[in-house]
């Protein structure tokens, strides 16, 4: 814990951000919680009517983040993985 908040005044201090930082802040831009249920916010809503297909390379490799992101953009019939 000590070595993370280290780690972010750094990073802060610096102003960098590294790819765990870009899928939290894509997460809380994509999604909201209200009375303990995770829903799409109006941004999550405008691209996935935006997207027509979503491909998917190396899903194996994903994670739970990354996976909260690309089902709350998609429709639920337009995300193809390999």
């Amino acid at each position: 814990m000590a070595n993370d908040l280290r780690l972010n005044a750094k990073k802060n201090q610096k102003n960098i951000i590294d790819f765990h930082d870009i899928e939290h802040y894509a997460l809380k831009i994509l999604v909201d919680k209200k009375d303990g249920k995770y829903i799409p916010t109006d941004v999550a809503l405008r691209y996935r009517e935006k997207f027509v297909e979503i491909a998917v390379d190396e899903y194996q490799d994903s994670n739970q983040i990354q996976e909260y992101i690309l089902s709350t953009v998609s429709n639920g019939k337009n995300m193809f993985i390999t």
